[in-house]
């Protein structure tokens, strides 16, 4: 349960539930989905394990915010595992939006303008293939938070980092992108791990897309940057759209994988939202794997999709982004 509040304070937020789905397959494989935390113990006779990890996303930013960045995708096969080993696994929330505020608050009456909050990291920990006094996390982390306008307009790094806000493409104003965290052990989730396929869908080690940078042009107003996705980084903001004037750039894509024995898109980053003045703007859609939609005037953000660690949109002017999706883990026994 949540924690009472004090006066005029927020009381604290309710503790996550937990479902755990167990499938079974035709050739004895198992899966297991887990969309809140908890404990797995392998049965007798499997050996090795197949995995999905997927954050929680990033919130969308408020008043004129960039979309939330995707949680970290992390897949793995061929890693083992014994009998009787037990696995605790922890699954990411999603980030919060900002809220209504004091009058006067960041200079916007009425409205505290902030970044969307990171989303939370999901792991699978307690893994000892080498021996009991071995313990290996294989984790991912969660999405970076949209920037916002006009007090910070970057949008947070995480695990694919947040789409800027409109102040930071102005003419002459240097790129603000936020960056996709690297698989590293200082960030506690090392990468490579034995037995662990690739997860570098964009190169390197990186763990999703890079947030895409604001635009603000004389004469057009602005538009926000979309938050990254796990494979592929989130667009800048667009003036002049050639249907819509001023849109948000869009979020970037997810990873699509049949772990579960359905395709299915994980990762989406948010869209970003845009001003409806002195041009005519639209929503701009999130990334394909669960990220929300970035709106224009006078619309809230939209979440990102729950289990899918999918970015929250970013909000228009005086209202809040969408709050990131949950994560999940689904590991398949075999």
């Amino acid at each position: 349960g949540g924690g009472g509040s004090y006066p005029g304070q927020g009381g604290g937020s309710g503790g996550s539930g937990v479902i755990v789905l167990k499938f079974n397959t035709t050739n004895n494989d198992e899966f297991f989905s887990f969309v809140g935390s908890g404990k797995l113990t392998v049965p007798d006779g499997f050996s090795k394990m197949e995995y999905l990890i997927v954050a929680g996303g990033g919130a969308g930013g408020s008043t004129y915010g960039g979309g939330g960045g995707a949680g970290g995708v992390r897949l793995g096969s061929s890693f083992p595992v014994r009998g009787g080993q037990e696995l605790t696994i922890e699954v990411g929330a999603g980030g919060y939006a900002g809220g209504p505020g004091l009058p006067g608050q960041s200079g916007v009456p009425g409205f505290f303008a902030a970044r969307g909050g990171n989303g939370f990291g999901s792991s699978i920990i307690g893994v000892s293939p080498y021996g009991p006094a071995t313990n290996t996390t294989i984790g991912a982390n969660g999405g970076g938070g949209g920037g916002n306008h006009p007090s910070v307009v970057s949008g947070h790094d995480g695990g694919s980092g947040g789409g800027s806000g409109f102040g930071a493409g102005s003419p002459g104003g240097a790129p603000r992108i936020a960056q996709s965290l690297s698989f590293t052990a200082a960030n506690g989730h090392g990468f490579p791990v034995s037995g662990q396929s690739s997860p570098l869908f964009l190169g390197a080690d990186k763990q999703g897309g890079n947030g895409g940078d604001g635009l603000h042009s004389p004469g057009s107003y602005g538009t926000t940057g979309g938050g990254g996705g796990a494979a592929q980084d989130g667009q800048p903001g667009k003036n002049n759209h050639p249907s819509s004037g001023n849109r948000g750039g869009h979020g970037g894509n997810g990873l699509t994988t049949d772990i579960t024995g359905v395709s299915k898109s994980f990762g989406g980053g948010g869209g970003g939202s845009s001003s409806s003045s002195p041009q005519p703007s639209a929503d701009e859609s999130g990334g394909l794997g669960g990220g929300g939609n970035g709106r224009t005037n006078p619309n809230a953000g939209r979440s990102g999709n729950v289990s899918t660690g999918g970015g929250g949109g970013g909000g228009s002017s005086g209202v809040t982004g969408g709050l990131g999706g949950s994560g999940i883990v689904v590991i398949k026994l075999s």
